[in-house]
């Protein structure tokens, strides 16, 4: 799975989308690379705690500590979208 694009979710319900760098078994960490944050999106007001927001910037590079891991998720290969007009080339 190194290389997937991974969704993980903190136990301080905070997600975060990156691609799998490495796992550590040893030091039961999990690295991703090229990470998103998308703060709580409402689990928080779920269980009566405030919302935190998600960002627009990427971070090159995080570690999670396993323990701190709530759900981790190797997200589907999303399929390039194409335009109708390019099916119609043979070299397609």
């Amino acid at each position: 799975y190194i290389g997937a694009h991974i969704s993980l979710v903190s136990n301080a319900n905070f997600r975060y989308e990156g691609i799998l760098y490495t796992i550590n078994p040893e030091e039961e960490t999990v690295s991703l690379k090229d990470v998103r944050f998308f703060g709580t999106e409402g689990r928080n007001a779920k269980i009566g705690k405030p919302e935190t927001a998600g960002s627009d910037g990427v971070y090159p590079f995080l570690v999670f500590e396993g323990r701190n891991i709530q759900d981790l998720t190797v997200q589907k290969k999303k399929e390039p979208m194409r335009d109708n007009n390019m099916l119609e080339d043979p070299a397609i």
